[in-house]
């Protein structure tokens, strides 16, 4: 695994980084989070197709049906995880944002 410094693995860095952005986020008075949430599923959608265009990714069929719900449901759940940030601690914003993805996912493998 790689190690950003002596004993620290990656993933708790990257955790400690989102953690600390969504702090900013809530202490700063950000009000465009709707444009933010917007901002990341276009950054996001621009990188796949950039890595899959030179090689880096595989894209595989999926069903038009099965990728609009999965685009919805994904596009809901940001979104109430930017409004629980807005109304809620740091803390809290963190379990769910970790409890909420999971559950999207697996209600969507649920109704296929």
């Amino acid at each position: 695994m790689l190690r950003v410094s002596k004993g620290t693995p990656v993933h708790w860095y990257t955790m400690s980084k989102q953690c600390w952005n969504a702090c900013q986020v809530v202490l700063s008075g950000y009000r465009y989070v709707t444009f933010l949430t917007a901002m990341h599923q276009l950054v996001t959608a621009g990188a796949l197709r950039g890595a899959a265009k030179i090689g880096l990714l595989e894209p595989k069929a999926i069903e038009r049906g099965a990728l609009l719900r999965f685009s919805v449901l994904n596009g809901v759940s940001i979104g109430f995880l930017n409004l629980s940030l807005g109304f809620n601690s740091v803390g809290f914003y963190q379990m769910t944002k970790l409890a909420i993805i999971p559950c999207t996912v697996g209600w969507c493998m649920l109704n296929r």
